[in-house]
């Protein structure tokens, strides 16, 4: 969504460049399946280089809504600088071979109680020029942190992620390894929350994103 939504911006403006995120929601009503899924996006309103964009995904023959998604964006402007659109085109990069799952693509490195490691990866740059983690990387893989801190939580009862608000505060290039660390705020016997923030260059530096996710249970043993 992060990546559509996005996308969806180049079609208003007068020359393909790439649109940064400031902040993405989504809010879940059901898992997605391996089904082919349908996405419509309205681009509700513009000011300035400010671009407030809504999305909506569908799947199955019946169009089953699974997912709407706000998100805010910075019209034609790229993390680290418009120099970077005078460099030299970059090498073409290869995709990973014999890899089994998204987790498995990613790469991450589960360190346990909510803590994944994104090794630096130069293929998971959203623009490869520009050299910076996809936001939608980030964001599937808070997801697998904030899992990962639940821990005992998801696993009894039939838990699933109902919401995510995620700011994305500084870029975070894909030169340097990606820490994803998610705390739970609250978990109570249905519902709960799950702050993640991301950070970079031992760990220290303030978080290049914020994220709150609710996590609901359909059924609490």
């Amino acid at each position: 969504m992060d990546h559509a939504l996005g996308f969806a911006i180049t079609t208003v403006t007068e020359t393909i460049t790439p649109s940064t995120t400031i902040d993405l929601r989504m809010d879940w009503f059901g898992d997605m399946t391996d089904e082919p899924a349908t996405i419509s996006i309205d681009i509700l309103s513009q000011v300035g280089a400010t671009a407030l964009v809504r999305g909506e995904v569908r799947q199955g023959a019946s169009g089953d809504r699974r997912a709407v998604a706000t998100g805010r964006f910075m019209k034609a402007t790229m993390p680290g600088g418009s120099e970077l659109e005078s460099g030299p085109p970059p090498e073409e990069l290869e995709p990973r071979q014999g890899t089994d799952g998204f987790h498995a693509y990613i790469g991450v490195r589960d360190e346990g109680a909510g803590r994944i490691v994104i090794p630096a990866s130069p293929h998971l740059a959203g623009m490869v020029r520009v050299g910076a983690f996809h936001g939608g990387v980030i964001a599937a893989m808070g997801s697998r942190a904030a899992s990962s801190a639940l821990g005992e939580w998801i696993s009894s009862g039939d838990a699933r992620q109902a919401s995510v608000e995620i700011e994305y505060l500084r870029p975070a290039f894909v030169a340097s390894d990606l820490l994803i660390e998610a705390k739970i705020v609250r978990a109570g016997r249905r519902s709960a929350v799950v702050e993640i923030t991301t950070r970079q260059h031992g760990w220290t530096e303030p978080p290049q994103t914020r994220a709150v996710q609710l996590w609901v249970r359909e059924r609490a043993q």
